[in-house]
């Protein structure tokens, strides 16, 4: 008898673990299909986004949370730790699975993290502190990559035990679950050709873009990364890095979008950086974005090649405005 395989749903911040995340949902997508593996939520206008989330994160088997150093601790613009918020995307997707028995929630430390104190989290999403923590290493990545799929490949084969769930969660059945998985897969999957995991577009904690799509990035790529910037007195950017979705080394692409003021943010240029490529096991580290007096913004682009036991670290500088993309030089 065939088995299906897991649904995957990939929870992350996109200012911390965005390369993290990407280059996870590619070898879990190897592994099981992209249509099986969930990264964002695409959020259409007027949706409810607590019953999106909801509906997204209740019809998977597993909710992988991707962790780094500051995952409890990230700020909003108010200086409140953005977990704090009972509307924090992050808080809502792992509020969600922790109340059904039938979602293994599974966290994964990157960049040398350490699973959060049971007194800095939320009291609805404290039960995480006493999951089993996966830790994925740059250096060691296939390796523990392979002990994750493991993992999920064991949800495949029947009931797993329910006592690391916590007491007093509500039962849920599997078939409404899959039902509305498949209905969701479906939904993503006809809107233009977009693969599954692309296109709720946030900023890095400065307020949504409102672009999705292929107007932030290329048909035929994935995101990478992504920062915007809502600066006083400044026009406002979205900068998106992507890359095509084959193996093989390829450029990695901006796509900067701009407005001034109120005004809809448009399409500004798209530019593929020069060398070196984005290989296979390539990832960004870093992406920062901060306002210049005269309404440009500076930005500072780092990522790491990974090959073997070695890996080396890409460091590129540039300009945005209105006007384009000046640089990068790496």
């Amino acid at each position: 008898m065939n088995v299906a395989p897991p649904k995957v749903f990939i929870s992350y911040r996109r200012e911390e673990t965005a390369g993290h995340a990407g280059r996870l949902y590619d070898a879990i997508g190897a592994r099981f299909g992209e249509r099986n593996v969930f990264m964002d939520v695409d959020l259409a206008p007027g949706i409810d986004f607590v019953e999106q989330i909801t509906e997204a994160v209740g019809a998977c088997d597993a909710l992988l949370v991707v962790m780094g150093p500051t995952w409890a601790t990230t700020l909003d613009d108010r200086g409140h730790a953005r977990l704090a918020d009972p509307n924090d995307f992050v808080r809502l997707e792992l509020e969600t699975a922790l109340r059904r028995p039938d979602v293994r929630v599974i966290p994964l430390l990157v960049a040398g993290a350490s699973m959060p104190d049971p007194d800095d989290l939320p009291e609805s999403v404290r039960t995480l502190a006493r999951r089993n923590a996966l830790g994925l290493s740059d250096l060691r990545w296939r390796d523990d990559v392979r002990r994750l799929v493991s993992t999920l490949e064991e949800l495949r084969e029947g009931p797993r035990d329910l006592a690391e769930t916590a007491a007093g969660d509500p039962p849920a059945a599997t078939g409404p679950a899959r039902r509305r998985w498949r209905l969701l897969a479906g939904a993503a999957l006809a809107v233009g050709g977009i693969a599954l995991a692309a296109t709720l577009v946030f900023d890095g904690g400065n307020g949504a873009s409102g672009i999705r799509g292929p107007a932030l990035i290329p048909a035929g790529h994935r995101l990478v990364a992504e920062r915007s910037l809502t600066a006083p007195h400044s026009p406002r950017y979205t900068l998106a890095l992507s890359v095509p979705r084959q193996a093989a080394p390829a450029p990695l692409t901006m796509s900067l979008l701009g407005a001034q003021g109120r005004k809809p943010l448009r399409f500004v240029e798209r530019k593929p950086l020069p060398d070196p490529r984005f290989a296979k096991d390539s990832y960004v580290t870093d992406l920062t974005l901060d306002p210049k007096g005269d309404g440009s913004a500076g930005g500072n682009l780092s990522w790491r090649v990974v090959a073997d036991d070695h890996s080396t670290q890409v460091n590129c500088y540039f300009f945005v405005s209105l006007g384009g993309i000046s640089g990068p030089n790496c």
